[in-house]
């Protein structure tokens, strides 16, 4: 090969390696240059075995993305914080199984930043397992929305959102607002001041008593489905220095016609409770009911009275302070009719045994706390 074949050689391969940017613009593009995803957190709560059949329902739907992190516990974290998102840090979705009768998922608001959105969805009223699977394919199917929505894929989110008609409960909420679906574990404490009204009839003769006291309730259950809650409830009312009248008949032949004594009536039984909008409620309480009596004055107090069979009624009205706690007012009627063995010694000194009916009504104002 002569001079002037070898320098057009040199020359061409000079050319070729000075070309740089005819090749970048016929090469794919790096992935690396991709921006990063915000990464975006799954929580499922619950018993193990709910968990487990949870997350292997959501996961085949969501692949194994490098953004997704995912976590499992008993419980959904206490009071505090809901789940949220924001642009720095991630984003998080909590899926709580804890509950048989339904399904909550807690989806973080792409708009407005920071709230929090709840959907309830109904489990098998427990039917079986191909009734639970509809619920988790349900649930599925809205985090998989939730998670194209956060990554920036509004429109994908929207054709993957489900189109079956779930039973579920949407309220967007922030942790500063309280607002709460009542469901699980019930506790209602009230504590109030009552008038209570005792009377019986024997003989003819008319025995009343009557005095303003402290109530105390305890109702501890379980919210069944909806915002309906059955529960135990044990309730006490005490009566100090009660005035009480005998029409000139006394009971164990000793005091006076007209003298005060203390009361306290005690009465436990199911109830049933269901939340109205604005967080009002009715309550209904079957309930057997004592009462004692207590006489320092004569030291012979009539005999307290069999357990009979009575009721209650109340309204009330609650405000959420946190995601399980709510304050509130309660207005309460009582009626409780028990037997009431009695020695009775007549004006002519002799005695009689009646076994009259006590009749006992109660109408108290209370506070109350409840944890739901």
């Amino acid at each position: 090969m002569n001079f002037a074949g070898i320098l057009c050689c040199l020359l061409s391969a000079v050319g070729t390696a000075t070309s740089p940017s005819d090749v970048a613009a016929d090469a794919p593009p790096s992935t690396a240059t991709r921006p990063s995803q915000r990464t975006i957190e799954i929580l499922i709560a619950g018993p193990e075995d709910d968990r487990n059949r949870m997350g292997a329902t959501i996961r085949p739907l969501l692949g194994s993305n490098s953004d997704l992190r995912w976590a499992s516990q008993a419980s959904v974290p206490g009071d505090g914080d809901l789940p949220g998102s924001s642009e720095q840090g991630a984003a998080q979705i909590w899926i709580d199984v804890s509950s048989p009768m339904q399904v909550r998922v807690y989806l973080p608001s792409v708009e407005p930043k920071g709230a929090t959105t709840v959907r309830t969805l109904a489990r098998a009223a427990a039917e079986g397992e191909d009734d639970d699977l509809v619920a988790r394919e349900a649930v599925a199917q809205i985090v998989k929305a939730a998670v194209l929505a956060l990554r920036g894929q509004p429109e994908q989110a929207e054709e993957e959102a489900p189109t079956l008609a779930e039973s579920h409960e949407k309220r967007p909420y922030s942790s500063s607002q309280g607002a709460h679906v009542h469901d699980g574990f019930y506790l209602r404490l009230t504590a109030g001041y009552g008038y209570l009204r005792a009377s019986e009839s024997y003989g003819g003769e008319t025995d009343p008593y009557s005095e303003v006291g402290p109530t105390l309730n305890a109702a501890v259950g379980y919210a069944m489905v909806g915002n309906l809650i059955l529960y135990a409830e044990f309730g006490m009312t005490r009566m100090t220095n009660a005035s009480g009248t005998r029409n000139g008949t006394v009971i164990n032949s000793l005091g006076p016609p007209s003298y005060r004594q203390d009361l306290t009536l005690l009465g436990f039984g199911p109830g049933i409770s269901y939340y109205l909008p604005l967080n009002l409620y009715v309550s209904g309480t079957l309930t057997l009911a004592k009462l004692w009596f207590v006489d320092d004055y004569t030291n012979f107090p009539p005999p307290d009275t069999d357990w009979g069979i009575g009721g209650s009624l109340a309204v009330g009205k609650e405000w959420w302070i946190s995601r399980n706690w709510g304050i509130g007012i309660a207005a309460r009627v009582d009626y409780a009719s028990m037997k009431h063995h009695l020695l009775i010694r007549t004006d002519d000194k002799t005695y009689a045994v009646f076994d009259p009916s006590m009749h006992v009504t109660t109408f108290s104002l209370s506070l109350s706390a409840t944890y739901n």
